[in-house]
């Protein structure tokens, strides 16, 4: 094997990266560097690799690492190379349509692979100079080409081969107690298959061989495979296939509440206070008692959702006719070693009456009736109670007594002072504490009746020193002589009518006042001008029974007033 070149100055540019114009007596364009490589007859065993890879010239006169060539390259075979297992040959260019010259591929002499060895031509041109194939794949023999046409008889093929070189099958983990079938064992494995120097990735069946396993079902034990073409027959692999079987004690899923749930949408719901951080979380179900699971992990089928101070509920998507067990299982993917969670199994069917249901392992759930009906609520006209426990129904409410009042009168609870109790303008000539600039409330504790007595008793000392009334003076007409009350204008009865209806406040009764029913009253804009005038103009018995009267319209008007005072407060 050697190595030849020959040089030549690199294309001046200018400062900014354009090429200079030839000037007619430049010289001329240099030619980029030439190396020739000799290989004679040897072999390349397991941990040697020879690697020859064109660069582009613009690195020619610099430094570059060994078996980099900046420039053309020409590969001369003069004897036979063998490729051993663990032994590679690698001619070709840095990158794949770039700016590197191709290398050729020639000489007489010829390169076989054998099993485990590893031929890779990148953008390579074959230029045989001898007879037969140039390039031999035995069974087992990794020849890759890229960008390297070939014609027919150049190379001798091979069977498809496994390149197995970065792919492996996971570790199997069994629960401790569980005895190994091939069932679970994985039947496929997706990795990269070599035909006639094409590489592809795809899916490719498996077979295990159980013959080593001893029946344990504690520890771990290693198991044999092949890979299997489409008619079920061994493919060659550039490793063998081997996979791990463990096994693992689980941890457990606390479940509090397992139920089923009705509505549109049927679900199986089994509730847990946490889930491990970071775990891929499914559900397992079973509808043949626990002999086999099948794993819902679709979102469309099985769901988390958080519930506030109750922890994860777990959902199962199922069918209005659905029964079985169901379980949560968690598996830790970023642990060293293999961890894995699971739930108790709860069996759960829809329940008879249609409602939810709880559930516990290994027995139907369906919530039986209570033992005991819950009693009616007891009507108010059949309770026990006695005639002097129960409501007088005849007093009025305080709540009814503001309905009761007409809508003239209704306080304005927008603009009245709170601390001030109000009173209806018909009811002040009947309240005389009160001074007719200011109008307000008696203190809690004032004694109403000794008001109102001593205002009777100043009436009738009034009427002693003027007896002038009782003997009747001619010389004097009568008030309201000058007209009767049929000329009175409409608007003053009117207006006392209106501002004076009839309150019925339970048994007690109260008459309106109006200037029909005391003829002697002198009215001015429809208001009575004092009590004393009806006195002048009445008898003694007369003034007896209409101070009475009053008297007892006074009594019933403060409490009335009292009482809607201390609601509007």
């Amino acid at each position: 094997m050697g190595n030849t070149g020959t040089g030549g100055n690199a294309l001046e540019s200018t400062s900014n990266g354009d090429p200079q114009r030839e000037e007619p007596d430049a010289p001329e364009k240099a030619q980029p560097e030439s190396y020739t490589v000799t290989l004679d007859t040897q072999i390349i065993g397991d941990g040697e690799t020879l690697s020859y890879t064109t660069v582009s010239s613009s690195y020619a006169g610099s430094i570059v690492p060994e078996g980099y060539y900046p420039g053309e390259l020409t590969v001369e075979l003069t004897g036979e190379i063998v490729v051993e297992a663990g032994g590679k040959l690698d001619i070709g260019t840095l990158s794949v349509g770039g700016t590197e010259a191709s290398p050729v591929l020639t000489g007489t002499g010829r390169i076989v692979v054998r099993a485990g060895g590893q031929l890779r031509l990148t953008c390579v041109a074959l230029e045989p100079q001898g007879q037969g194939p140039m390039i031999i794949q035995e069974t087992g023999g990794s020849v890759e080409l890229t960008s390297t046409p070939v014609t027919e008889g150049l190379v001798q093929w091979a069977a498809p081969l496994v390149n197995n070189l970065y792919d492996a099958p996971d570790d199997v983990w069994l629960e401790i107690g569980t005895i190994l079938s091939g069932d679970m064992l994985p039947d496929s494995m997706k990795t990269d298959v070599q035909m006639q120097g094409h590489e592809e990735r795809v899916d490719v069946p498996l077979a295990w061989d159980l013959s080593g396993y001893d029946g344990r079902t504690d520890g771990e034990v290693a198991l044999a495979g092949k890979f299997l073409d489409e008619a079920g027959q061994p493919l060659t692999s550039m490793l063998p296939l081997e996979i791990t079987v463990r096994w693992y004690t689980p941890g457990t899923l606390v479940v509090t509440e397992a139920e089923w749930k009705g509505g549109t949408v049927p679900t199986v719901q089994l509730t847990v206070p946490e889930l491990p951080e970071d775990a891929n979380v499914w559900g397992e179900v079973s509808a043949d008692g626990g002999e086999t699971w099948s794993r819902w992990e679709d979102e469309a089928f099985f769901f988390i959702v958080d519930i506030e101070a109750e922890g994860k509920a777990c959902v199962f998507v199922v069918s209005d006719d659905m029964e079985g067990l169901f379980r949560v299982v968690a598996e830790d993917p970023w642990a060293e070693e293999y961890t894995c969670w699971r739930s108790d199994a709860f069996f759960l069917s829809p329940p008879e009456d249609g409602e939810d249901s709880g559930g516990n392992r290994g027995g139907s759930t369906t919530p039986g009736s209570p033992d005991r009906q819950p009693e009616p609520i007891p009507r108010p006209d059949e309770t026990d109670e006695s005639e002097e426990t129960k409501p007088d129904d005849t007093q009025p409410e305080e709540d009814d007594l503001d309905s009761e009042l007409p809508e003239g009168d209704q306080p304005d609870e927008t603009t009245s002072d709170p601390d001030v109790p109000w009173y209806p303008e018909w009811l002040l000539p009947f309240l005389p504490w009160l001074s007719s600039d200011q109008e307000q409330t008696p203190s809690e504790g004032e004694d109403l009746t000794q008001d109102v007595q001593q205002s009777q008793e100043s009436t009738d000392q009034e009427n002693a020193a003027h007896p002038e009334h009782l003997i009747g003076d001619e010389t004097k007409e009568p008030i309201f002589s000058q007209q009767s009350p049929e000329t009175w204008p409409a608007s003053v009865g009117e207006e006392i009518s209106e501002s004076n209806p009839e309150e019925d406040s339970g048994d007690e009764e109260t008459t309106a006042f109006s200037p029909a029913q005391n003829p002697g009253t002198d009215v001015v804009g429809g208001q009575a001008e004092s009590s004393s005038a009806v006195s002048q103009a009445l008898s003694l018995p007369v003034q007896i029974a209409v101070g009475a009267g009053g008297f007892a319209a006074c009594i019933i008007g403060a409490a009335v007033m009292i009482k809607i005072a201390r609601k509007k407060k």
